[in-house]
C-alpha cells in the first residue's frame, strides 16, 4: 500500500535539483543521520535549489516504525524509499533483495532526472567508518550518470581504522568526490590531505552540527520533580552508557535520588563489545533504558531533564565526530555535561555554556553532574549560555551561505 505525507514547503529559486541519497538512514525522522539530512536540505533549499531524498534501504525496525510513508513531501523535500518499504525485513536475504531493488529504482529515477537535465548534484549519506558495497555501488552509479557527488563526512573514515580490510586500505573514500561536507575540523583537515594525495579537485566545507532552534523551543519546559540526567544514544555506543552508569555512582553519593534516563538503547544491547555482561549499575532501579522512542516521546523525556550528558573518549572516533544530540541538548536550554574532546572543546567553554570534564574519567564526569544539580542558579546561567551558543553556531540558518557556496561551486565545476 502506498503511504505518503505532506507538510510545509520552503520557497526556492530555480537552480535545479540536489538529490540526497541515503544508505542506512531514514527520512524524515530517525537518528542523527536523518536530522543532519533534514537540516542540510533546508540550507540547500534556502540557497535556491529544489531538494529530493532517495532512501535506498529500509530504516525502520519491525514494531518500532516512525517513518511509515514510502514517499511524500516533507518541508518542501520530495522523498521516496526506492526499496519499496521503510521497514526492514527480518530475513537477511530479504534485506539483500530490497537493497538491490532500492539501488535499481534509484538508478532509474536518477537517470530520468539526468535526461531531463534537472539534477545538479547528489549528496551521498552513508557511514564512512567501514567499506560498504552498497556505498561503493551507489557512488559508482552517480559517477556513471555524471552527477557530481557531495559526500557527508561525519565520522572517522575507514582509512583511519586501526585494522582496515584490504578494500579499505586500497580504495579511497574520497576518490571521484566533487564536494565534501566535514562535520569537524579534524575531518576537514583529513579531507584536505586526502584530496591533495589523490591530486583531484574537491571542494571542502566544514559544517558543524545543525539544529532548528524553533523546533526545540517547543520542548516541554517543566522538569521532572527529582534530578534527572538524560542521555540519547544508539546501540553502537553501549560503552558510552556503561561509562555514564559508572559516573552516576559519584552522583548518587551526593544525590541518591537522582535518576538516569537513556533513550535509544535497551538493556539487552548494553554490553562491552556485545559480549560482556551488563554492569551491575545498569540494573539499578534509578536507571531507565527506554529503547528506541518515537519523536514525541523522546521530546517528552528531554523536557524532564535537569542535565544532559555527552560522554566522549580520548580516541580517534570521538575526536573525529561531533554528536548531533549536543546541539539538540543546548537548544533545550538545559545544562550540558560533556567531555573535553575534539569539537566539544573547540566550541564549548567550561562554566560559560557547558560543564566540561576530562575524557575517560567517570569520577570527574560525575562531579560535574553533581555541580550542575547542586547549583541551580549556576546551571541555569550555563544553560542560557549554551542556548546562545546554539543560536550563534549551530542553528541551520547560520550555515545557509556555506552550504549554498559549496553546492554552487560543485555545480559550476561540473558545468565547466
Amino acid at each position: 500500500m502506498d503511504h505518503s505525507i505532506a507538510t510545509g514547503s520552503v520557497a526556492s529559486q530555480d537552480k535545479g535539483d540536489v538529490v540526497f541519497v541515503l544508505i542506512g538512514a531514514g527520512f524524515p525522522w530517525g537518528t542523527a543521520s536523518s536530522s543532519r539530512v533534514r537540516m542540510l536540505a533546508r540550507c540547500t533549499q534556502a540557497s535556491g535549489y529544489r531538494t529530493r531524498v532517495l532512501c535506498l534501504t529500509p530504516s525502520e525496525r519491525p514494531g518500532v516504525v516512525e517513518n511509515a510513508a514510502v514517499r511524500g513531501v516533507f518541508d518542501g523535500t520530495q522523498f521516496e524509499y526506492t526499496c519499496g518499504s521503510a521497514v526492514r525485513p527480518r530475513s537477511r536475504w530479504a534485506r539483500g533483495i530490497l537493497a538491490l531493488v532500492g539501488l535499481a529504482l534509484a538508478a532509474r529515477r536518477l537517470r530520468q532526472w539526468r535526461r531531463e537535465s534537472t539534477v545538479r548534484a547528489a549528496y551521498l549519506y552513508s557511514s564512512p567508518m567501514t567499506w560498504s558495497t552498497k556505498f561503493w555501488s551507489t557512488k559508482l552509479l552517480l559517477r556513471l550518470l555524471r552527477i557530481p557527488v557531495i559526500l557527508d563526512l561525519s565520522e572517522r573514515p575507514w582509512a583511519l581504522r586501526s585494522n582496515p580490510t584490504l578494500a579499505e586500505s586500497k580504495v579511497s573514500l574520497l576518490a571521484g568526490v566533487a564536494g565534501v561536507v566535514a562535520i569537524s575540523s579534524f575531518l576537514e583537515a583529513w579531507a584536505k590531505d586526502e584530496v591533495a594525495r589523490l591530486g583531484q579537485r574537491t571542494t571542502i566545507a566544514r559544517i558543524p552540527i545543525l539544529v532548528d532552534l524553533r523546533q526545540w523551543d517547543r520542548v516541554l519546559r517543566p522538569r521532572c520533580e527529582c534530578p534527572t540526567v538524560v542521555l540519547s544514544v544508539s546501540p553502537a555506543y553501549a560503552t558510552t552508557v556503561s561509562f555514564l552508569a559508572e559516573a552516576m555512582k559519584t552522583v548518587w553519593e551526593h544525590h541518591p535520588g537522582c535518576r538516569l534516563v537513556v533513550t535509544g538503547i535497551d538493556a539487552a544491547l548494553v554490553t562491552r563489545g556485545r559480549g560482556d555482561p551488563l554492569l551491575s549499575t545498569l540494573r539499578d532501579p534509578r536507571v531507565r533504558l527506554t529503547g528506541f522512542l518515537p519523536r514525541q516521546r523522546m521530546l517528552e523525556e528531554y523536557g524532564k531533564a535537569w542535565v544532559f550528558a555527552v560522554p566522549l573518549f580520548n580516541d580517534l572516533r570521538s575526536v573525529a565526530r561531533f554528536p548531533t544530540k549536543l546541539a539538540e541538548y543546548l537548544a533545550c536550554s538545559r545544562p550540558v555535561v560533556a567531555s573535553r574532546v575534539g569539537e566539544v572543546e573547540r566550541y564549548l567553554t567550561h562554566g560559560r555554556d557547558a560543564f566540561l570534564a576530562e575524557p575517560g574519567d567517570p569520577v570527574g564526569f560525575g562531579r560535574e553532574i553533581v555541580h550542575a544539580v547542586s547549583n541551580p542558579d549556576t546551571a541555569q546561567r550555563v544553560a542560557l549560555g549554551g542556548l546562545e551558543l546554539a543560536r550563534r553556531s549551530f542553528h541551520y540558518e547560520v550555515h545557509v551561505s556555506a552550504v549554498g557556496d559549496l553546492v554552487d561551486t560543485v555545480v559550476g565545476h561540473a558545468i565547466r
